[in-house]
């Protein structure tokens, strides 16, 4: 809905499936504009039954390395890589991180 977790502003689960509406009041906005009047905002949304969507993912990682580049980066090479998702019906989000051989975050 547009709010991260660093906003504090709490969490939502709906216990059914259904058509809902969450409203909230804009308390802080980096916004330039956000002298709009109304501080007041609603969002409309669907919460689909499990069964409906489909757990037949796949994520593939496309990348112009081979796998022996991929595998071992170097402190300050560049890697680029293009996620793609098998199927793209729902709203999803890929959370991603470089480990070291000790399985420490470094990027």
């Amino acid at each position: 809905m547009g709010c991260t977790t660093k906003a504090s502003t709490g969490s939502f689960i709906p216990e059914e499936p259904g058509n809902y509406t969450l409203c909230g009041n804009i308390v802080n906005s980096t916004v330039i504009e956000d002298n709009i009047g109304n501080n007041f905002i609603c969002a409309e949304f669907e919460v689909l039954p499990p069964l409906a969507v489909s757990c037949d993912l796949r994520l593939n990682l496309k990348t112009d390395q081979t796998m022996d580049q991929a595998l071992f980066y170097m402190q300050g090479q560049s890697l680029e890589f293009k996620p793609e998702l098998s199927n793209r019906s729902f709203p999803f989000v890929i959370e991603y991180w470089i480990e070291d051989l000790f399985g420490e975050p470094v990027k």
